[in-house]
């Protein structure tokens, strides 16, 4: 006896996760920001929202000449602020090493301002700083390149990310193309049962 058979398959892409913060970008990422002693419209101000190098932002360009995601806060002034830009989960369970989180931005430093990227592997109950910058990068009209190694979440089921900015009358932060590259496993396929078929 002959049997026929098949096996219906896809291939597990190296790109885990994109975003180009483009207008019609399709996931959705999370904004949160706290202002203190601030007005409603200063903590709506203080959120990372979308730019395209004109306006307020005249000049600014991204690697890819796009619309970028910002947070400034010398544009809400006197107060403190904290502001994240989080990812939606994904998973590195079907991933090896390498694994790199790669985005271009520009990142201009006074005084207290800190900008750190996290990773949480818990749906956000807890975050991990994964680089946390204390000087400039780039510039607003070239953003740089920044690679962080993720191979110790390797397997990993659940990953989030954040772009997590706290200042005080300080500068901003820009931000654009973020991805997360990885080593798909190799996957194997067996029969039960074995004989017979």
């Amino acid at each position: 006896i002959i049997h026929e058979l098949s096996i219906d398959g896809g291939e597990i892409p190296e790109i885990v996760l994109y975003e180009s913060f483009n207008p019609d970008s399709s996931i959705p990422w999370l904004t949160s920001a706290s202002v203190v002693g601030g007005s409603p419209a200063q903590v709506n101000d203080a959120q990372w929202t979308l730019a395209d190098g004109t306006g307020y932002y005249n000049g600014w360009q991204s690697n890819d000449n796009s619309t970028f995601a910002v947070v400034d806060s010398n544009y809400i002034g006197p107060y403190a602020m904290e502001s994240s830009l989080t990812s939606p989960p994904f998973s590195l369970a079907d991933y090896e090493a390498p694994i790199n989180l790669t985005f271009y931005h520009y990142y201009r430093q006074y005084t207290v301002q800190r900008g750190r990227v996290q990773i949480s592997t818990d749906l956000g109950d807890s975050w991990f700083n994964l680089q946390t910058y204390s000087t400039t990068q780039g510039v607003n009209n070239n953003l740089q390149l920044a690679t962080i190694n993720l191979n110790a979440y390797a397997g990993k089921p659940v990953v989030m990310l954040r772009f997590n900015y706290t200042a005080n009358w300080d500068w901003y932060w820009a931000l654009d193309n973020v991805t997360v590259t990885g080593t798909p496993k190799a996957t194997t396929v067996s029969w039960t049962p074995r004989t017979d078929l």
